[in-house]
């Protein structure tokens, strides 16, 4: 995993006996990788005399400007309603029986990195579940898709 020093290294004298101390600061980038677009700033300290280490403190550095912020419970209103009447949507894709149905969560929330899309998938599924079960739709194996009916009992 590639470090980059933020500061150089700095050693603290020895003060009234205390142990020089070595210091330094860490980016790491391990989160972005993973889609964040933030970095986790480490800051070291090495005892010298007793040789041990341990971060002292960390937090972070915005690399990238965030996503905007989406409130996905109006979306996921919106979406149900026309689910529940049965209506095409270029963001959804029915069976030919409209007995299934698979929501384009991409389409429909969009983001720009990864864990932005899980949370946003997470929540606008927390909101749009217990509307469509309330009326017979049962939630697939596949986020984004529910089925009813026929289709439903085949799943199971």
């Amino acid at each position: 995993v590639p470090l980059r020093f933020l500061k150089s290294c700095q050693v603290a004298t020895s003060r009234g006996g205390e142990p020089p101390f070595l210091r330094f600061v860490l980016e790491r980038h391990r989160a972005t990788v993973l889609g964040s677009s933030r970095a986790g700033i480490h800051h070291w300290v090495v005892n010298v005399d007793e040789r041990t280490r341990g971060i002292a403190h960390s937090t972070y550095r915005q690399l990238y400007a965030m996503s905007e912020r989406v409130k996905v419970k109006p979306i996921a209103e919106k979406i149900a309603a026309i689910i529940l009447q049965n209506r095409d949507d270029p963001r959804l894709k029915w069976t030919p029986a409209r007995d299934k149905v698979t929501i384009n969560m991409i389409k429909l929330l969009g983001g720009d990195y990864e864990q932005t899309r899980a949370g946003r998938r997470k929540r606008f599924q927390a909101v749009i579940e217990p509307v469509l079960t309330a009326k017979g739709w049962t939630r697939g194996t596949i986020r984004g898709v529910f089925l009813r009916g026929a289709a439903a009992d085949k799943a199971v």
